[in-house]
């Protein structure tokens, strides 16, 4: 809640729970974009999936936001990559590790 009042980012937040969680992803790319004087058209976001739980931040990123409560549906040898532990068998929808989300430059030049 004090993020709210404060106007800070919190520590890792949870994209679903945002009644528009593509505005939050806009707002990413264009502070981005205009910290760096990047075009906002070749602005895209890229996904780093880390190998921490929530807790393990203690302050929120300088650039870009940390997301968690994504699960990965359906399969767990692609989450095998990122743990180094075994998956219980039968659970079909794993939790996924932090996703650090930022905004990147694609480099592409326009047409």
């Amino acid at each position: 809640e004090a993020w709210v009042t404060d106007f800070t980012l919190p520590n890792v937040v949870w994209l679903a729970g945002f009644f528009n969680p593509q505005s939050f992803l806009t707002a990413i790319e264009q502070s981005t974009a205009r910290k760096n004087e990047w075009p906002l058209d070749r602005m895209v976001l890229s996904v780093d999936v880390t190998k921490k739980a929530k807790d393990d931040f203690n302050s929120a990123p300088r650039e870009g936001c940390l997301h968690s409560r994504s699960f990965y549906g359906g399969g767990q040898m692609g989450l095998a990559i990122w743990y180094d532990s075994r998956f219980p068998l039968k659970e079909l929808t794993p939790a996924m590790p932090v996703m650090f989300i930022k905004g990147s430059n694609s480099g592409q030049t326009g047409d």
